[in-house]
């Protein structure tokens, strides 16, 4: 079971050519496609796992991570509330007004920042990242960052989903299920 939202080019060939065939696809997108499927094997599925989509992703392991903290326990989730991803803030810091947020909670001014190895790693990109995070936190937005080791390790995951948390408000579940077979499940789904 593969969680990758595929590009609109799946939906669209005249996109397939296009800048924007590189971008995910839209969870309306893959809901409207999905009820003209319908009667296809597995379409229902199809569509309770839809309804968990967020859109905005720039990177499947942004999607990864909401989906691992937003899920609801019942399915190894912890149950947070869906999060805006890629939300824009305003920072009005030197010639940079905005700056972009992956995982953020605006209401509560609390974003999670997903550092890739390929991205973030270099001198100059680890002095734009800070900078950046300086600026969000001048401008009253509490940021964590999170790195891939902490999504693929549970117990850093429950780690960064307690502090999630506590900065939203909101308390895990102690759900009666069993919330470590349910975790395995999902992590055997994505992680094959």
């Amino acid at each position: 079971m593969s969680f990758a939202v595929p590009t609109d080019s799946a939906f669209n060939p005249a996109a397939a050519s296009s800048e924007e065939s590189r971008a995910a696809t839209p969870p309306q997108l893959i809901e409207r496609y999905l009820e003209k499927c319908e009667g296809i094997h597995g379409v229902k599925a199809a569509k309770r796992a839809s309804s968990y989509l967020v859109k905005g992703s720039a990177s499947p392991m942004e999607s990864l991570l909401s989906m691992l903290l937003c899920l609801p326990p019942s399915l190894g989730g912890f149950g947070l509330p869906r999060p805006e991803l890629n939300c824009p803030i305003e920072t009005n810091e030197g010639s940079v007004a905005m700056r972009r947020c992956d995982l953020c909670w605006p209401d509560q001014q609390f974003a999670l920042e997903y550092d890739s190895d390929t991205f973030h790693s270099d001198a100059s990109k680890l002095h734009l990242d800070s900078s950046r995070r300086s600026a969000l936190e001048k401008a009253g937005v509490h940021v964590v960052s999170v790195t891939k080791n902490q999504v693929f390790d549970r117990g850093q995951l429950f780690n960064l989903a307690t502090i999630a948390s506590k900065r939203l408000g909101k308390r895990l579940s102690r759900a009666s299920f069993n919330f470590a077979q349910k975790q395995d499940e999902i992590y055997q789904a994505v992680f094959e």
